[in-house]
């Protein structure tokens, strides 16, 4: 299992998320730690950083996956302004 940390921006993004889509969200984070394989997960560029995003709907999370057993939401948004300022 896969401990999740999350930073304040990732919690000022996700309140303005309606319910509905928050609930579909936290259900594909909750499938990535239980090991799920089946979810759409790409790295970012450039390669060196251990920066990924995982898609949900029309959101993306961007996080950093410091090891094998930890995660950090970064953020949070839309697929159209999510990868701004990454």
């Amino acid at each position: 299992m896969i401990t999740v940390l999350v930073s304040k921006t990732f919690q000022k993004q996700f309140k303005k998320i309606p319910i509905y889509d928050s609930k579909y969200i936290l259900e594909k984070i909750q499938f990535f730690c239980n090991g799920n394989k089946n979810i759409d997960i790409k790295k970012l560029n450039p390669k060196h950083l251990n920066y990924y995003r995982l898609r949900s709907g029309k959101y993306r999370i961007i996080f950093y996956y410091s090891d094998l057993k930890e995660i950090t939401l970064l953020k949070i948004d839309k697929r159209d302004s999510i990868y701004f300022n990454v």
